[in-house]
């Protein structure tokens, strides 16, 4: 696992896998996105466990996945768990698109737009 800078006191770290290469998408496949409100979601999938990176790197092999980071209060983060969130999303909860509500965290736009954009990662290590 690539090394990060230390996590502050009273601080969580939530990670995520994502491509560094983003690959076309077709004008229809945009436009839905874009009409189901998916598009909000995009980016907003983190995990507090390194052990479950490994399946979303696997997911994003081919678009050279890339380690990325927001490290925010506890309370926060708790907040955050996808069985909590009750945000509707294309007119569904997070937990409906979920592989696992407990373990996966979705956070505020915002939040996902701060995110510290860290190294590509080297599946054949």
């Amino acid at each position: 696992m690539a090394t990060l800078p230390p996590v502050l006191p009273g601080l969580r770290r939530l990670l995520r896998i994502e491509a560094s290469k983003e690959a076309p998408v077709s004008e229809w496949l945009a436009q839905q996105l874009e009409q189901t409100g998916a598009r909000d979601a995009i980016g907003r999938w983190f995990v507090l466990d390194v052990e479950l990176l490994a399946f979303y790197a696997e997911d994003s092999a081919l678009g050279a996945p890339r380690l990325s980071y927001v490290d925010a209060p506890a309370s926060s983060v708790e907040s955050w768990r996808v069985s909590r969130v009750r945000e509707e999303i294309a007119g569904r909860l997070p937990a409906a698109f979920s592989k696992d509500p407990e373990s996966e965290f979705f956070v505020p736009q915002d939040v996902a737009r701060a995110r510290h954009v860290g190294p590509l990662l080297d599946l054949a290590a």
